[in-house]
């Protein structure tokens, strides 16, 4: 990518950044605040979140390119899904049924959308 086209990504990306942070901000106080809570226990033991470096955004772009894929100013902050992320560390397995109940209710209010399939990671694959 030339550097004035990424000059242009770049300055998206920042002003965008700010309501990263919200969204990322607001689903970890949705999970902080709502009780969800096994056998007197919270389901959740910590959470974590991350935004995509800016270094790394371009890279990505690059790299989907070079796969074929059509990422432009206009359509990648639709392209790239992983832009931000929010990560629920639980302890037991099994405790991941109210989590996902959760999830399923934001999305049948339309609170969330789902633009990707969901993924659920063990710890020997994180």
């Amino acid at each position: 990518m030339r550097a004035a086209e990424w000059k242009k990504f770049e300055q998206k990306i920042q002003d965008k950044r700010p309501e990263f942070q919200i969204f990322m901000d607001g689903i970890e106080s949705f999970f902080k605040i709502k009780n969800l809570s096994i056998d007197g226990h919270n389901a959740i033991h910590s959470t974590k979140k991350r935004m995509k470096e800016i270094s790394h955004i371009r890279e990505k772009i690059d790299r989907k390119r070079k796969d074929g894929r059509n990422i432009n100013l206009e359509n990648f902050l639709f392209e790239l899904t992983d832009l931000v992320g929010v990560r629920l560390l639980l302890l037991f397995q099994n405790d991941f049924s109210v989590i996902d109940d959760a999830i399923r209710e934001k999305i049948h209010n339309n609170d969330w959308v789902l633009n990707e399939k969901p993924k659920c990671l063990t710890e020997n694959e994180l």
